[in-house]
């Protein structure tokens, strides 16, 4: 009778502590920079110094799966802002990320995942930038019902669209640091 006892309560806990995972975020972006030369091939093959730096806020959210402190499912982020360059002129920014995540959300204090973006987006200007990004994040749970997240942020372009013309472009990799706030719900 003990062991059913036991069994039972471990299901019972495992059941407990499952659900579906909704999280919304919203968050800024404190630096997103790139310094160095960019490849273009395409129409021509041309080599660019790009120099620029961006901030401004981000919203999204996360939609998965968490048991037993593992979480896992789709990470969306959505951000815009101003783009400055080493010439002195900006440029409005938008950017999107889509893709998944992996997680641990420890009983005490802190949570981390690992997110692929396997679609990111930015358009500066009249540019169109594709390309995927990982992000690396840690979050503080020490405030009921809330996340202070802190989130890297590595990008990877390889292609940039311009004036009607399409590059693959190589070695343009921007890394990006925010803060955030989200709201973890787990249902059920």
């Amino acid at each position: 009778m003990k062991i059913f006892i036991t069994l039972a309560t471990l299901l019972f806990t495992t059941l407990a502590s499952a659900g579906i995972l909704i999280e919304p975020q919203f968050g800024y972006i404190l630096s997103n920079k790139y310094s160095g030369t960019i490849g273009l091939s395409g129409p021509s093959s041309i080599t660019l110094p790009a120099d620029y730096k961006s901030t401004g806020p981000e919203y999204g959210a996360r939609l998965g799966y968490q048991v037993l402190g593992l979480m896992g499912g789709l990470n969306y982020g959505h951000s815009t802002g101003k783009s400055k360059n080493s010439d002195g002129t900006t440029d409005d920014l938008k950017a999107t990320n889509i893709g998944a995540f992996v997680g641990y959300s420890a009983p005490i204090l802190v949570r981390a995942w690992l997110a692929y973006n396997f679609s990111s987006k930015t358009t500066i200007d009249t540019s169109s930038i594709k390309g995927n990004s990982t992000e690396l994040g840690l979050g503080f749970t020490g405030i009921p019902f809330l996340s202070v997240n802190f989130i890297y942020r590595m990008y990877k372009y390889t292609e940039i669209t311009d004036l009607g013309s399409t590059w693959t472009a190589t070695n343009f990799n921007p890394k990006e640091i925010e803060l955030a706030i989200s709201a973890p719900f787990n249902l059920f």
